[in-house]
């Protein structure tokens, strides 16, 4: 079925630009503690 094929494709670039999103994100709020804290 090429629509599963595509759904789960879907689902895995959701993910990706997801993670990355969060990565980017999360990144400089933890050097900012890291900085703040030592």
């Amino acid at each position: 079925n090429n629509g599963f094929i595509h759904k789960v494709a879907e689902h895995r670039i959701n993910l990706l630009v997801g993670y990355c999103f969060v990565k980017q994100s999360l990144l400089p709020q933890t050097t900012t503690v890291y900085t703040v804290l030592s």
